[in-house]
């Protein structure tokens, strides 16, 4: 905490120079954006890590949960994002631009991750698990 007042500023801008609570729509705006790399990431570090237990088990199916659970999380990540299109009522024209710029990035993010997952998932539905094509 600042204990001295720096020179050449009022009261009023270091009231503006602090930091602000999240409210709602930012914290929507931050898990759509967030969201759909982070499933992603979880499902390919988690697929490779199940290529040996679905071996010894004979079944892929912890493979396929996995794969179906990152492509709801991004397809939740896209819902977030489109639902966000909307600033809030009120909010200055900066935070309104802000607010679109992120909705549409976490749609488009969400969209890229959705299909990464199902083209790293089509491998695991090919392939038998023999080892052997």
């Amino acid at each position: 905490m600042v204990k001295h007042r720096p020179p050449g500023l009022d009261f009023s801008e270091l009231r503006q120079a602090l930091p602000q609570p999240l409210d709602r729509h930012a914290w929507r705006l931050g898990v759509a954006v967030l969201l759909p790399p982070i499933a992603w990431s979880v499902h390919f570090a988690l697929s490779y890590g199940l290529v040996y237990p679905a071996l010894d088990s004979n079944s892929k199916t912890a493979i396929h949960a996995v794969s179906l659970g990152s492509a709801i999380l991004s397809a939740a990540g896209v819902m977030l994002g489109w639902s966000s299109l909307r600033p809030p009522p009120g909010a200055p024209a900066a935070e309104r631009e802000r607010s679109r710029f992120l909705a549409l990035c976490a749609c488009a993010l969400g969209v890229f991750f959705f299909v990464a997952t199902l083209a790293q998932a089509v491998p695991s539905f090919m392939h038998s698990l023999s080892g052997r094509p």
